[in-house]
């Protein structure tokens, strides 16, 4: 509806009940609402629709602005462990730049214009990260488009506000990142620099935050990606009440002359187990309808969907108790199959076969419950299982089956599909053939959640080695640092695992640490986004132990690195390095 401008939406919503009364229900609005049915109408404006609609029988899978705001949470923490890497390297070599800061103040520089030069070197440093980051999104938006399925094109000149806010960002980062540096090179004092005498190394337990930091982040970012994995695992591999595997979907099939004459040809083919006609198929939107069973005074609402006699065979969903449609049995428009869920909200579990249900409106289409089937995850398993459904395809005149699937037999997809290709060619020939796999299918429904999933574990990867490469810079210079008394310990017998054990204590304790702050993080942050599951995983401790040996294990291999190769280092060579 286009509403007159200015019409405020809240007093059309207001009216929506009466609507209902008036043309729905044989009850009151207020009455179904009270039995805790499913649905009522309310007003959506069409620009929440892609991000902020969650709803029930989309017309395609939404996206989702909560893992918009998480990926922009993990990107700047990834922003925030690069700006610390800069910090962290430029404040462990400040050895080697004390000479240059002593000349410059023995010439006149003040403090204010040492830290100048810091933060234009910082501010260059992020602007040519900048240009590099640009030329990299370019690159890659090839595979970008081709892993989100959509076309995205960056105009920079469009808005005269991208380029000015891309090089604001710049200048703001490489302020930030050269904060620390600036400030503690600033305080050198000329003669000391010059002499290399009382030279202040920067304070330790500074960068040992900042590593602190760094290995929170990429144990958090660890931990989250297994969380995410194993709820994919969940939702998408474990029991269905349905079997996804080997079973090929034919669209537009209501364009067929003769449904049922097409599904026996391919019956004929020894590759074909069955084939069946349905009008929606698992991961579709369904049709809902209020529903009631004779002799109760409420009605629900319930997901329905029209299928032939075939259909439980090839979806190999399990009958539970009476029986499924079969031509043996004549006219089965009559009649309907009712899942686990449908047979409780209906309150008719003890003996479900033989009730009457009928459209709640107006007690018309009385249906003979014939088949109770074992509960199937026909949506996101970020809801639970809604009472549904199964009617024969004969229900209603304008019913017509918009698919065909069929279930095959081998591993020679290309064959089985240019089998069916070539039989409905032969069928009709205006209508292109169009087909997809089922599992396929069904999983886009989770598109939002696979794309998390990858996302998540190249963030991981980014933060790890941005750590990694931190680490390793501050292990050279520490190594480099404690040159003599390495020499001095090599000449008293120490051994290269001495030497090691004297140059990953630091880091070690450190590292250890980011885990106990990253553990409670990640529980609370991942326990937030597991609410949106209806079926969610637990997370069980050996997840968080994963994460936490991960991050240790990287952390010692590239400190070793530096610790073995300077305890292999001549300590006459060592000794004369002061």
């Amino acid at each position: 509806m286009r509403l007159e401008p200015g019409y405020p939406g809240e007093d059309l919503e207001a009216k929506l009940p009466a609507f209902v009364d008036k043309y729905l229900f044989g009850g009151t609005y207020g009455e179904y609402a009270d039995d805790e049915n499913y649905w009522h109408l309310q007003l959506q404006h069409i620009r929440d629709i892609h991000l902020g609609s969650d709803l029930n029988g989309e017309f395609e899978p939404n996206g989702n602005l909560s893992y918009i705001r998480i990926f922009w949470v993990v990107a700047f923490l990834v922003l925030v462990v690069a700006c610390i890497n800069f910090m962290n390297l430029t404040t462990a070599s400040s050895s080697i730049r004390a000479r240059e800061i002593g000349v410059r103040k023995t010439n006149g520089a003040t403090k204010g214009r040492i830290k100048q030069q810091f933060f234009a070197e910082a501010i260059i440093v992020s602007i040519l990260a900048l240009i590099l980051a640009m030329g990299l999104v370019e690159s890659l938006m090839g595979s970008y488009q081709n892993f989100t399925g959509r076309e995205i094109e960056i105009h920079y000149l469009d808005n005269f506000l991208v380029i000015p806010g891309l090089l604001g960002m710049a200048i703001l980062v490489g302020l930030l990142s050269g904060s620390y540096p600036a400030m503690y090179m600033s305080t050198f004092s000329a003669i000391d620099s010059l002499g290399f005498k009382g030279v202040r190394q920067s304070k330790s337990w500074f960068r040992n935050i900042l590593v602190l930091f760094q290995f929170s982040v990429a144990i958090f970012l660890i931990a989250a990606t297994l969380i995410v994995q194993k709820q994919m695992h969940l939702i998408m591999e474990e029991s269905l009440g349905f079997n996804k595997e080997q079973v090929i979907l034919i669209r537009q099939a209501h364009y067929l002359e003769n449904v049922e004459t097409f599904k026996e040809e391919l019956r004929s083919y020894p590759e074909v187990i069955q084939a069946t006609s349905s009008f929606s198929v698992p991961g579709d939107k369904l049709i809902n309808w209020g529903y009631g069973v004779e002799g109760q005074d409420q009605g629900f609402s319930i997901n329905v969907n029209m299928i032939d006699d075939t259909y439980l065979e090839t979806m190999e969903l399990e009958v539970l108790k009476g029986k499924t449609f079969s031509k043996d049995y004549g006219t089965e428009s009559g009649k309907v199959i009712l899942n686990e869920t449908a047979v409780k909200v209906f309150g008719i579990e003890q003996d479900p076969i033989g009730h009457i249900c009928y459209l709640w409106n107006d007690r018309s289409m009385p249906m003979e419950v014939i088949g109770v089937v074992k509960d199937y995850h026909w949506e996101s398993k970020q809801m639970e299982i809604r009472p549904h459904a199964l009617m024969h395809l004969t229900v209603q005149d304008w019913v017509e089956p918009l698919y065909i699937g069929v279930r095959f037999s081998g591993s020679d997809t290309k064959k089985i599909i240019s089998l069916l290709q070539e039989r409905w060619e032969e069928q009709i020939q205006e209508i292109p053939f169009e087909y997809e796999f089922l599992d396929a299918h069904y999983e886009g429904i989770y598109q939002n959640e696979k794309q998390t999933q990858t996302l998540l574990f190249i963030f991981a990867i980014i933060a790890i080695f941005i750590s990694c490469l931190g680490l390793f810079g501050l292990a050279s210079f520490m190594a480099e640092r404690r040159t003599k008394e390495i020499g001095i310990r090599k000449t008293n017998g120490a051994t290269t695992a001495n030497i090691l054990r004297l140059l990953s204590l630091d880091f070690t304790k450190w590292v250890l640490l980011a885990n106990v702050i990253a553990w409670p993080l990640t529980w609370f942050a991942m326990s937030k986004w597991l609410e949106s599951f209806a079926y969610r995983v637990e997370m069980p401790l050996w997840i968080y132990a994963v994460a936490g040996i991960l991050a240790f294990v990287i952390a010692m291999a590239t400190v070793s690195f530096h610790a073995v190769r300077a305890s292999r280092q001549n300590p006459g060579i060592s000794l004369r390095y002061e």
